[in-house]
């Protein structure tokens, strides 16, 4: 069960043959139910098998069915099951409810699941015709190829562990609302890795304390998230993770409507934020008495309580390094490790080169390793940042641009001097006043609006969540995004809502990446002075093109079409490796261009990227990006919403002449020109619109004929530009 979307896919097929083949059903459920045939016809998309009589014809079809969707989640659009991100964790590691059952039970578990969640509801909880429990012990049997004293005995475990329950007394199976809450739990913790607690240094009053004996209890040091997971984990404690303030709030609000008491809640990653806060999520973890674990890498006095210290001297520092490494990256590790100076580069150190070893594996890991030292060496302490954070924002330090380029007369590996004049350019360009975008609560109203454009976002309350948390709980108002990743089908308005969210956010100007052009990494990060034509990356040059006013520390940075920038096959141009970096908050805070090769201060971009399908993503950056799924238009969302908003789009950019609005006519129109193709409004509207006026500019109807010709002259004009894209 390593890859357990494509086991529940399985599944999903099995009970669909089970339904079709087994006789020992005491009623034939394909001959009776229509809803089953609607479901075949929808799951081997030919909706004229709805009708079809021949039960051995649609067996084998099923049988044969190719899995041909992998990650990007279409085949459970089919299905409409939409828990698939929950339902993997029930295999994850971590202290759960699930850690003791078989693998029949687990497997039974999801089929369950899929029976409550999926289009095959309508079979199985249908009002009209129940499906019996004896039916359904006998549907089991077939799927899980397991015997009837077998299946009984799983179920019997279940319900003695409070995960399902009979519903009524038809005694359907049902899910008891534990299962979904574990699920949901679950799916924010991220992946860590347990040592053995001598490893860590602790200092602090409580610092002995198992977590049962504290109702609040804060850590900092950088090496303290690795310490809590541990010992949580050691304790057998089941917990719920927040990654931020907002992600608190939203767990003591889930916990208080579901009156769930007694738990433990780990707030990570945190920094210290207006008290207000603070005394928010105190009072409503009082209500149903939660316990807090609070940890951040520079907490100081966070709740009112002095913070238990963690560290990791120099000799478990070489234990966590046999641990996470091979022989090959140690030995290398642990040359570099004792010339850092403090506690805090270590971790990044190792944390980096573990990031590397993932996405890049292990050669590539060990000829790095010299150049990561370099980069973690060469940063600031975080100490000296908060010390200057009060002083006025700078990009880049003079005096670490003197150390790598010299004085006036600086050199570089190339020996082209308009190289040299380039990198005097861009170092006056980032010497310019710098700032962030900053949030202010008006900015709510203006996302309301920007919602009511884009009806067509699935994930509407979760897209909202995360401005909401940018705006309201950002610290010094400075806008933070997580990365987020626009999916859907082209023309639905992705990049367009991320072209209004940066005008939302006070930003001039597009910092517009187009992943799928070309160009890889060089156009990203830049490419080193010894090549011909080098030149800086987007990324960096993003600083000065956000706004025409100052250099902006916290762009809104768009990559388009992440999907296609993984089809080249040279090695130094793949893209999702540096994504991978990228889309690390950390790895941004020193960033460097590989043109401008200095280290680039305070930098907190804000990546937004989109794609048309998940398939070519690998499965690392997904863990580094949260995906907000887009649908296509429907005709009347066309003609009540985008049409009227790419005609003010038009109207402000003509003169006097254009009408103040269009008539439902002219809209229903410029619908059939489209052929409700978003990308194909604005030219329709052009069309429309220069037969509307005369030489003179006067207005006048368009008739039958016209319109006829219209429709006739734009199919005509399609075809004769075939490959281009309106």
């Amino acid at each position: 069960m390593n890859n357990n979307d494509f086991e529940i896919r399985s599944l999903y097929q099995n009970i669909l043959v089970g339904l079709l083949s087994i006789k020992k059903f005491h009623k034939n459920y394909y001959a009776r139910n229509k809803s089953l045939r609607n479901i075949i016809a929808n799951f081997l998309h030919v909706p004229s098998l709805e009708k079809k009589e021949d039960r051995k014809f649609l067996i084998n079809a099923v049988r044969d069915e190719e899995f041909i969707y992998a990650n990007d989640g279409e085949f459970f659009d089919v299905t409409m099951y939409k828990n698939l991100e929950l339902i993997k964790n029930i295999f994850c590691r971590c202290n759960s409810i699930f850690n003791g059952l078989s693998k029949n039970e687990i497997r039974l578990l999801i089929i369950i699941e899929l029976c409550c969640k999926s289009a095959l509801r309508d079979v199985f909880y249908s009002s009209d015709d129940p499906f019996p429990f004896r039916d359904f012990c006998l549907l089991c049997e077939y799927v899980l190829q397991s015997k009837r004293k077998s299946v009984l005995i799983s179920v019997k475990n279940l319900l003695k562990a409070e995960i399902i329950s009979f519903s009524g007394a038809k005694k359907m199976v049902t899910l008891q609302p534990v299962f979904h809450n574990e699920l949901l739990r679950l799916s924010e913790i991220p992946s860590m890795q347990k040592f053995d607690l001598s490893y860590f240094k602790v200092t602090g009053s409580d610092a002995d304390k198992p977590f049962s004996e504290c109702n609040l209890i804060t850590y900092t040091g950088a090496w303290s998230s690795s310490y809590i997971f541990t010992k949580l984990e050691k304790e057998e404690i089941r917990y719920w993770y927040a990654g931020d303030t907002g992600a608190c709030l939203r767990i003591l609000h889930f916990l208080i409507e579901n009156q769930l008491k007694d738990q433990y809640i780990w707030l990570d990653d945190y920094d210290n934020v207006e008290k207000e806060a603070e005394k928010m999520i105190t009072s409503q973890a009082e209500k149903i008495n939660a316990k807090l674990i609070i940890s951040g890498s520079k907490l100081k006095n966070a709740f009112n309580k002095e913070c238990i210290a963690v560290s990791v001297d120099d000799a478990g520092v070489v234990m966590i390094v046999r641990e996470l490494f091979p022989n090959e990256v140690e030995k290398s590790l642990c040359y570099f490790l004792p010339k850092l100076s403090d506690s805090e580069k270590k971790y990044r150190f190792l944390i980096e080169a573990s990031k590397v070893i993932e996405n890049a594996g292990v050669e590539y890991a060990i000829q790095s390793i010299p150049d990561l030292f370099s980069k973690i060496n060469c940063v600031d302490s975080l100490d000296s940042e908060e010390e200057n954070s009060s002083e006025a924002l700078k990009v880049v330090d003079e005096k670490e641009f003197i150390k790598r380029y010299g004085n006036n007369e600086f050199t570089v590996n190339a020996s082209d001097s308009a190289v040299r004049e380039r990198i005097k350019e861009i170092y006056k360009k980032l010497q310019a006043p710098a700032d962030y975008l900053r949030a202010d609560k008006e900015m709510f109203g203006k996302i309301e609006n920007l919602f009511n454009l884009h009806p067509n976002i699935l994930d509407k309350e979760k897209l909202f969540a995360f401005l909401q948390n940018a705006i309201l709980f950002s610290k010094g108002q400075i806008i933070s995004l997580p990365p987020l990743l626009f999916l859907g089908s082209p023309g639905c308005g992705k990049t367009l809502l991320c072209r209004q969210l940066r005008e939302v956010f006070g930003q001039d100007n597009d910092v517009f990446l187009p992943m799928g052009t070309g160009g890889g990494v060089s156009a990203l990060l830049g490419s080193t002075p010894e090549y011909k034509a080098a030149s800086h990356g987007k990324i960096l040059a993003g600083i000065w093109e956000a706004t025409e006013k100052i250099n902006c520390l916290n762009p809104l940075i768009v990559c388009d079409e992440i999907s296609q920038c993984g089809h080249t096959s040279d090695s130094n141009q793949q893209v999702f490796p540096v994504l991978l970096q990228l889309l690390e908050k950390e790895n941004m805070r020193h960033f460097h261009d590989n043109f401008f090769d200095v280290p680039i201060h305070n930098f907190q971009p804000n990546f937004i990227c989109t794609a048309n399908s998940l398939e070519p993503i690998p499965e690392a950056l997904m863990d580094r990006i949260n995906v907000i799924k887009f649908r296509d238009y429907t005709e009347q969302e066309l003609k009540n919403t985008l049409i009227p908003y790419q005609y003010e789009i038009f109207k402000n950019s003509h003169n006097e002449l254009v009408p103040e609005n269009l008539s439902e006519e002219e809209i229903d129109l410029i619908y059939k020109m489209s052929e409700g193709k978003p990308r194909r409004i604005q030219p329709c509207i052009n069309m429309v619109l220069a037969a509307s006026f005369d030489i003179n500019g006067k207005r006048k109807k368009l008739d039958s004929i016209k319109r006829e010709y219209l429709l006739k002259t734009y199919a005509d004009v399609k075809q004769e530009t075939i490959g281009f894209s309106f």
